[in-house]
């Protein structure tokens, strides 16, 4: 399966106060698909969001904004890498199945 890195904010302005710009690195079929996957592994190491929003809406409303998506795994490439968190969807996931 291809992997995609998704540079993301926070979509309100309370969220970018609290917590840092993230990155999620996910695996899918197409690029929907590992939306999808990253969404649930940002409502898994973010568990306090997991209590109102779900896969299909974290990417909506008050969870995060997809500033851009890559191909493949870019996150050793980030510029600032340290002012990120850097998830990685398919161990998190894995580890929570």
């Amino acid at each position: 399966m291809p992997t995609y890195t998704f540079i993301c904010d926070w979509s309100s302005y309370e969220g970018q106060l609290l917590d840092d710009p993230f990155v999620i690195v996910a695996a899918g079929e197409n690029l929907d698909q590992a939306s999808t996957r990253a969404a649930e592994a940002a409502l898994i190491h973010y568990p306090e969001l997991a209590e109102t929003l779900l896969p299909s809406t974290f990417w909506a409303g008050d969870g995060g904004t997809q500033l851009a998506a890559l191909y493949g795994d870019q996150s050793a490439n980030l510029v600032d890498r340290d002012v990120y968190d850097i998830i990685n969807a398919e161990s998190l996931i894995r580890e929570n199945d």
